[in-house]
């Protein structure tokens, strides 16, 4: 069995992914899965069995909840397992997923359809693309924080009481990645 902690959720019309931090083996991992049968949410942690499927593993039978993790437990803990991003773009890296603590956000960009965050982070820029399904509904309903504009939303993930998580993904190793899950704690 497998105890996972859950750090991003893809909803598609099929299968849904959850991005996850496998805390028995200190990795990321893809996890494909039923979102009809199972109710997962951010930072649970659950525990399950996995069958690997190559580039994803899939969930054999009904997960077990253990926790939601939250509060200062999360900030450590989030904090003791994010990777540097220079280390996952680099060309000869073979993951696909990791998490990685944001220096600074420098910038949201909007334009038509795409949403990108511009950050800096291990002393070089970087702008990927946002796919975080949760956080642009909530960009594009302006809605809570992201009712304030653009401006607030950067000081409040730039904060020095906070620190901002980018779980990001490459399908393809030779290809840019992108945003599927942006936490502020």
């Amino acid at each position: 069995m497998y105890t996972l902690l859950i750090l991003g959720i893809v909803d598609r019309p099929q299968y849904s992914y959850i991005a996850a931090y496998d805390m028995d083996n200190n990795r990321y991992i893809i996890v494909r899965y039923d979102s009809g049968k199972y109710i997962l949410n951010i930072f649970d942690i659950i525990g399950c069995n996995l069958l690997d499927r190559g580039h994803f593993f899939e969930i054999r039978d009904k997960p077990v909840f253990m926790q939601q993790m939250e509060g200062l437990d999360l900030a450590v803990y989030l904090k003791d397992i994010a990777r540097p991003i220079g280390d996952f773009m680099s060309p000869n890296n073979v993951e696909r997923l990791s998490m990685i603590m944001v220096d600074r956000i420098e910038d949201i960009i909007e334009d038509s359809a795409y949403h990108g965050i511009l950050f800096t982070g291990d002393g070089a820029t970087y702008q990927i693309k946002v796919a975080d399904d949760r956080w642009l509904q909530d960009w594009a309903g302006r809605k809570g924080l992201f009712s304030r504009g653009k401006d607030y939303i950067i000081d409040y993930m730039n904060s020095d009481d906070r620190r901002t998580y980018l779980v990001i993904y490459r399908a393809h190793l030779n290809r840019r990645p992108y945003i599927i899950s942006t936490h502020i704690v």
